[in-house]
This record gives C-alpha cells, structure tokens and sequence, in this order.
C-alpha cells in the first residue's frame, strides 16, 4: 500500500496569492511525468483543494462568497 502524498502548485508567476493541493498516491510517477516541474512535493497541513490568501490565513476557494471571492 503506497502512501498518499499532498503536492502543492503555484499557479503563473503573476498569482502568488493562490495555491492549488493535489493528493496522489505515486508522487515519484507523476513528478516525473510533469513537463514544466510547476507541481512540488507539499508538507503543510492543508487539505487537497484551491486556496486562496486573505486577511492573513489561507481560505478553501468552496468555502468563500463569490463577491468577496473577487476581491482577493
């Protein structure tokens, strides 16, 4: 039984103030399949799902108002 492993994306150089969470069970496969090495081995403590920065903490993007979803 593998373990399952967290890996995290920065998605553009332009939006650093939003990150994606993925869970696989083969990091090493899918590491190595990746082309343009934007996916990294993630050790925090947040869940799989979009995430985005606001008021100091990081917000599931299911969680928040679309309005306030706009403005961050």
């Amino acid at each position: 039984m593998q373990k399952v492993t967290r890996l995290r994306r920065v998605p553009g150089s332009m939006c650093k103030d939003r990150k994606i969470i993925k869970s696989v069970r083969d990091a090493h496969a899918f590491l190595n399949k990746q082309f343009d090495n934007t996916w990294s081995i993630y050790d925090g403590d947040l869940k799989a799902g979009t995430y985005a920065y606001a008021g100091g903490q990081w917000h599931n993007v299911k969680n928040l108002d679309p309005s306030v979803l706009a403005h961050v």
